[in-house]
């Protein structure tokens, strides 16, 4: 069996404009204020896909010496890395794989799937996911601040407070 990164399978949902439609129609029927939150060097928190290799300068080791036994040598990257063909797949299985997992329990939107929603009794939580960056509402202050909380355990993330456009 192939691995992901063994096919040419690169795909991963981005948020167009008919997913910020949704998103947007969501919050303005439930009345909810909309939040921002950016993943810092995002692509760099996802596991990489397959087996990869680079090979840092030596000339680098002047720079950072307690590092020089690593420079000029092959090392396997553990970490995605942007500029590879599968760094947004990689982070979206991330992504995606923290977010519907049981901790989380969020559902992905089948028709679009950039969109992630949770139910806890009569309240809602509405997550747009675009690459690095993400989008969110919850009709309960306590659900967005249990959603934050766990991001921010998970994920280096800044949260950005209310979304201004």
């Amino acid at each position: 069996m192939k691995t992901t990164s063994e096919t040419d399978n690169t795909w991963c949902p981005v948020a167009g404009f008919q997913a910020l439609k949704i998103f947007l129609a969501l919050a303005c029927e439930y009345k909810c204020r909309i939040y921002q939150l950016d993943h810092v060097t995002a692509f760099l928190q996802a596991e990489c896909l397959g087996r990869k290799f680079t090979i840092l300068p030596k000339e680098w080791a002047e720079i950072l010496p307690e590092f020089a036994e690593w420079f000029g040598r092959p090392l396997r990257m553990l970490k995605s890395l942007y500029g590879d063909r599968v760094a947004n797949l990689a982070w979206d299985e991330t992504q995606n794989a923290f977010l519907v997992g049981e901790e989380m329990g969020l559902k992905r939107l089948d028709s679009e799937g950039c969109i992630y929603f949770k139910d806890v009794g009569n309240d809602k939580l509405v997550v747009l996911n675009a690459v690095d960056d993400q989008l969110y509402f919850a009709t309960d202050d306590g659900l967005r601040k249990w959603f934050e909380e766990k991001t921010t355990k998970r994920f280096h993330v800044q949260l950005m407070g209310q979304a201004h456009w």
